[in-house]
């Protein structure tokens, strides 16, 4: 874990100083989706927001901090687009329900500027938290779809999806869109050919 995660950033206390923190995260989000998270700087967050670099330092130490507070609330934004997928799922054939499940990360990558681009940010003392918190959305969804399907079998099986659905939006922009049919045949044949067949 790089110790810079642990640094704390300044909390602004009046409106103005949250105001602004929002438009610098609004930019640093767009900066990442535009630019990857490698390629997008300091100097490059400020200038999209319209800020002074500095203003920035003050609220965030590096960019890392800012990667950590997109994280923490792309996870928050995306519950209950898991929690509606959840309960549609127990009327889904299995490719309907691949779609969906490829679909919604797509939502989240659009509703959620640099989503995808921040997949290539280090990891943090927060991360694995979110990566299990991801793993039991998804095996919270194969158990409303598959009622018989036992809480440590879902969560392996939650596993394999999450690595396919990773590895998708790891993918340049471009490729994403080509492909996405693709993934979700894949997804769908998995789900058919290990999870299918166990009916309520």
């Amino acid at each position: 874990m790089d110790s810079r995660s642990a640094i704390r950033r300044r909390v602004p206390s009046q409106a103005r100083g949250r105001l602004k923190v929002e438009c610098l995260l609004a930019a640093a989000g767009a900066e990442m989706a535009r630019q990857g998270y490698a390629g997008a700087t300091m100097c490059g967050i400020a200038g999209r927001a319209g800020a002074a670099v500095g203003s920035l330092y003050q609220f965030y130490p590096h960019k890392e901090a800012i990667a950590e507070v997109l994280r923490e609330r792309y996870t928050t934004a995306a519950a209950p687009l898991w929690a509606q997928l959840r309960a549609a799922a127990p009327r889904l054939p299995a490719p309907a329900l691949a779609a969906r499940l490829v679909q919604l990360e797509f939502e989240i990558d659009r509703t959620c500027p640099g989503f995808a681009a921040l997949l290539d940010a280090p990891r943090t003392e927060g991360s694995a938290r979110r990566r299990s918190q991801f793993r039991r959305r998804i095996a919270a969804v194969l158990r409303a779809w598959r009622p018989r399907l036992g809480a440590p079998r879902a969560l392996q099986h939650a596993a394999v999806i999450q690595q396919l659905l990773r590895g998708m939006l790891s993918l340049p922009a471009a490729s994403r869109r080509a492909g996405w049919q693709d993934f979700e045949g894949i997804l769908a044949r998995y789900l058919e050919d290990r999870i299918g067949d166990l009916t309520t």
